[in-house]
């Protein structure tokens, strides 16, 4: 899957996870790379794919464990990238040895992957075994692994080869020869290959025949072997042994060359499989660690989490070692959220989102059960890193307003909008009057809507549910000496905060919970008590 796609733009992949799911599910090879780029989310009316995919993912899950997943996986990152080779062959090339060495890499995996996938992998997913043609590059292969054009291929390349090799060793006699004969006259200095010098005060004289002289200096004289007759005729036999071997190796390349390019449209079919079962692999992975399942997809816009699982939330506090609390909620029109702050609202906007993402990926979804509805587009409204305005042109709530304006642009009814806090920099009047003409909107046009907002009576006044986090289920303690630090502070409000959703009429009050948050979290314990004798006095 891509993070930023026609379903999620830069700011809501953030928000939901989508850039998470991405680095997660990200391909090992490059076919699997080539494959993500082609992949895109499943939209409305295609409800029956979605489910297919799905159903494909977690048959795969039930046949094989995380382990073996990951043992195929480890075979297809091992695949070489035949496509360039292939496609320069079907287009006229010819293959040289590191390229057949290549394809028999490929051919191998591939046989690898049918041999460990069978009864694992769909059966569309099932490599081709290109039997003939496995074994006829095979017989190249080389103990130490590698890849040599033997005897195997051709008995002619066998003579040319042997040949040569006489040619060869006859011409290394005649080189021996010369190097005895000026050793005679010139000394152990004498080499068969390369320069060696020798004194003047130890020979003066003509260089013997089979030696000549490269330099000179006033004190010695640099020599090296130079061929005579015999030598040169033994030479000559060797360079045409090595242009007959040559042309044997050519006429074998040419011959794999045109069985390859036979079968060359099919196995660039095959590598672009290989990218289908990288992806199915990841998908597999996935569903396998986080104990995914199928939701289920339905053709009006809704959605239903029974104990979803916001991932990278779940993976953050895990790491602190803080407890994580699924979310249930039903969406099938607007909804509105409130309670506590750090009570987990703008977690449940995103962890419907992180669900939505999951289903119209074609993946099995982190929850105990869930239903799903698909939209055009999912859209975050809220505060995140990338939806501020860069420019420095718009304020917090003008960056708002620009943004809320472009996704209610385009068709209604086809979109999920997740809006976290909307118009909370303004005045809480105007902030209210707004919150409660949006969601009233949202209604008319049928998007879905899931909306937070600390402003009261909010639901009541625009006529949709209202959802509350249960919020506080002890008092935080009295501070009476030193503080906690961060990393406490934060465990006591997870251990003492209920995250669950439930109706507002069944959601006991949270009132003062700000202001003691305020003082857990380090805020001066006379400017807390002040605000608390405000806020008494406020409500008299």
């Amino acid at each position: 899957m891509r993070g930023v796609s026609s379903l999620t733009d830069a700011v809501t992949a953030e928000a939901v996870g989508a850039l998470w799911l991405e680095r997660v599910l990200e391909p090992i090879s490059h076919a699997g790379r080539r494959a993500k780029e082609e992949r895109r989310p499943f939209a409305p009316g295609q409800e029956r794919e979605a489910r297919a995919a799905i159903a494909d993912v977690l048959a795969t899950a039930e046949r094989c464990s995380l382990e073996q997943a990951h043992a195929l996986r480890a075979v297809v990152r091992g695949l070489p990238e035949p496509s360039e080779t292939l496609a320069r062959v079907a287009a006229g090339g010819g293959l040289e040895d590191l390229d057949i060495h290549q394809l028999l890499s490929f051919l191998d995996g591939l046989h690898t992957l049918r041999e460990r996938g069978a009864g694992r992998l769909p059966e569309r997913l099932l490599p081709v075994p290109f039997e003939g043609l496995h074994a006829s590059l095979a017989r190249g292969r080389q103990r130490s692994g590698g890849f040599y054009l033997d005897g195997p291929f051709d008995a002619a390349l066998v003579e040319a080869r042997a040949a040569e090799r006489r040619a060869r060793e006859a011409y290394e006699c005649e080189r021996a020869r010369l190097r005895e004969a000026a050793q005679a006259l010139l000394g152990d200095a004498a080499r068969e290959e390369g320069e060696f010098a020798v004194l003047r005060g130890t020979f003066a004289g003509l260089p013997p025949e089979g030696v000549r002289v490269i330099r000179e200096a006033a004190t010695y004289r640099v020599f090296e072997l130079a061929n005579d007759a015999p030598a040169l005729a033994a030479f000559s036999l060797l360079e045409e042994t090595r242009g007959s071997v040559a042309a044997a190796e050519e006429r074998v390349r040419a011959c794999i060359t045109r069985e390859v390019r036979v079968q060359a449209d099919a196995l660039l079919a095959e590598a672009q499989r290989v990218g289908e079962i990288d992806l199915h692999l990841a998908a597999v992975s996935f569903a396998l660690a986080e104990r995914a399942v199928a939701p289920e997809i339905v053709e009006n816009a809704e959605v239903l989490m029974v104990e979803a699982r916001l991932l990278p939330l779940e993976r953050r506090l895990a790491e602190h070692g803080r407890r994580y609390v699924p979310i249930s909620l039903h969406l099938d029109g607007q909804a509105v959220v409130t309670g506590p702050n750090m009570g987990g609202k703008s977690a449940a906007l995103r962890t419907a989102g992180f669900v939505q993402l999951c289903a119209q990926w074609g993946l099995p979804v982190p929850a105990r059960a869930a239903r799903v509805g698909f939209v055009e587009r999912i859209c975050w409204l809220g505060v995140t890193a990338g939806a501020a305005d860069r420019s420095g042109l718009l304020s917090s709530f003008g960056s708002e307003i620009v943004r809320l304006a472009q996704a209610l642009d385009g068709i209604a009814g086809q979109r999920l909008l997740l809006i976290d806090e909307f118009a909370r920099t303004t005045s809480p009047n105007e902030g209210r009057a707004l919150v409660v003409a949006l969601l009233e909107s949202l209604r008319e046009r049928g998007d879905l809507a899931l909306v937070t907002t600390h402003f009261a009576g909010v639901a009541e006044a625009a006529g949709v549910p209202h959802l509350a986090v249960v919020g506080l289920r002890r008092a935080f303690p009295v501070s009476g000496g030193a503080r906690p630090a961060l990393e406490e502070a934060l465990a006591v409000i997870g251990d003492a905060m209920d995250y669950r959703l439930t109706p507002a009429a069944q959601s006991e009050a949270s009132g003062g919970a700000a202001i003691a948050l305020a003082r857990l979290l380090g805020l001066d314990d006379g400017l807390t008590a002040r605000a608390e004798r405000e806020l008494r006095s406020a409500r008299l």
